[in-house]
């Protein structure tokens, strides 16, 4: 503590202890405080500098050993094709149930159309304690006995990569929704071998330009019916995906790459951080966000 910081918090140093006795102030690097003395004083004392560090490596020891247990795990997932392989298995022989069926119609797709995102893998009904054929308990959301895991939803979407293989996917639940995971049964989580959750992209009919938007159903129905190449990602979160989302991008190095902020969004603090977090990825590579505004200032503006 220097004589100029002591002077400045009303500080005197003890010539007995060579402590430092402060009325206010918080401890600054490289003081302790022992205690308050009988006036009411802070009492600091210099730091052991060998414990502060030990203490130091002792904390890098345990957030790399934490670490290299995720790799590690993160090492054991499936790929991109396995994955897509196992998904694409559990919604061939699951189809979509009625309910699920009602509730897309209810969002202004008409049967045909549903039809082409049942075919496509894009949803399906997920039915927990189902077993299917080559579906292992490597897939997320799997137990270890095989079994489809009860996840507190039933419509299924599919997160679709640049290749159109299903690598994760997320169930419709209570108002929300969750992804399609083991972690909590001691199985894999969404992750990819990156470390990564997977984005969505969905594309049906060609285009140069990119449009985005959050989550996964609202990209893959906005393609079908208004056509375009979409991406979206969980919960907005863009800059956590950020290398998927840049080879993403890349795939159209000509055209505009355009954000579609749902109605209301620019009120949330939270959703206005995530998409300056995915400018600032943007600007980062060379690139202009776009946005589309049509005057979506509360939720009902669509």
């Amino acid at each position: 503590m220097e004589a100029s910081e002591r002077e400045r918090r009303d500080c005197r140093q003890s010539k007995s202890t060579r402590h430092v006795h402060c009325r206010s102030g918080k401890d600054s690097p490289g003081w302790t405080k022992i205690k308050d003395d009988a006036i009411g004083f802070g009492v600091y004392r210099p730091t052991d500098e060998a414990s502060d560090q030990a203490s130091r490596a002792r904390r890098r020891a345990d957030y790399q050993a934490r670490q290299a247990a995720q790799h590690a795990k993160l090492a054991g997932t499936l790929n991109a094709d396995k994955r897509d392989l196992q998904y694409r298995k559990i919604s061939h022989h699951s189809g979509l149930a009625r309910a699920d069926r009602q509730a897309l119609l209810d969002r202004g797709l008409s049967n045909d159309q549903i039809d082409q995102l049942v075919a496509a893998g894009v949803v399906w009904t997920w039915q927990p304690g189902e077993s299917f054929v080559g579906v292992t308990a490597a897939l997320p959301g799997v137990d270890s006995s095989g079994q489809l895991r009860y996840l507190g939803g039933s419509l299924t979407i599919g997160a679709r990569d640049l290749q159109g293989r299903i690598v994760g996917a997320q169930v419709r639940g209570k108002g929300n929704y969750y992804w399609i995971s083991s972690a909590n049964d001691r199985g894999y989580g969404p992750q990819l071998a990156s470390g990564e959750n997977p984005i969505g992209f969905y594309q049906f009919s060609e285009s140069i330009d990119l449009d985005i938007t959050e989550g996964f159903l609202k990209p893959a129905i906005a393609s079908l019916m208004w056509g375009g190449a979409w991406m979206g990602a969980a919960g907005r979160l863009f800059h956590s995906s950020s290398e998927q989302v840049k080879h993403v991008i890349a795939a159209f190095p000509d055209g505009r790459l355009i954000l579609n902020p749902d109605g209301g969004a620019v009120n949330d603090p939270n959703t206005v951080r995530e998409y300056w977090r995915l400018n600032q990825l943007v600007a980062a590579i060379g690139r202009t966000l776009n946005v589309r505004w049509w005057g979506q200032v509360t939720k009902a503006d669509g």
